[in-house]
């Protein structure tokens, strides 16, 4: 019976959110921060609805960062968001994805957007070669 309810409730994400953006964290976070109830008539569909209220409680996760969200990629090919402006915002979230999940979190404190541009610019992830 719990199976039946997981397969149910991955229909239901599925649906709501589109099944790709289920597969990575990345497109699941850009698709909530760039969905917007602003968009909504009274003809648009329940599941734009709930999309849109989904999207909202996300955001709300990340309104402490003043200045607004951005979109990059490392030379490494890593994808990443920064959530705040280090001109508008005392501290600044960068979160940094592979291909699926997110690898890391970093916070920066009272850094220019120039320091911080600088630090990412440095990060190389070596994954380790196990056995020969």
């Amino acid at each position: 019976m719990s199976k039946l309810l997981q397969s149910q409730d991955q229909i239901k994400l599925e649906e709501l959110f589109g099944k790709g953006n289920l597969d990575s964290d990345f497109d699941l976070v850009k698709l909530c921060l760039n969905t917007s109830p602003d968009t909504l008539t009274l003809l648009s569909s329940s599941n734009d609805f709930q999309l849109a209220m989904s999207a909202i409680i996300i955001r709300s996760i990340f309104i402490i960062y003043d200045g607004g969200t951005f979109e990059f990629e490392l030379p490494s090919g890593l994808k990443g968001i920064q959530f705040g402006d280090p001109k508008e915002s005392h501290t600044v979230a960068i979160f940094i994805y592979d291909n699926r999940k997110a690898l890391y979190e970093i916070n920066f404190g009272q850094f220019t957007q120039q320091e911080i541009d600088f630090i990412l610019s440095t990060i190389n992830i070596i994954e380790p070669k196990l056995g020969k």
